[in-house]
């Protein structure tokens, strides 16, 4: 479930899927 939304097995979305949803700054 997670895999197919871009976020990883504890539910965190991957850094990926951060910055394809606009919020790359979280990562930073």
């Amino acid at each position: 479930y997670y895999d197919q939304r871009g976020w990883d097995r504890n539910g965190i979305p991957t850094r990926e899927k951060l910055e394809e949803m606009g919020l790359d700054f979280v990562t930073a």
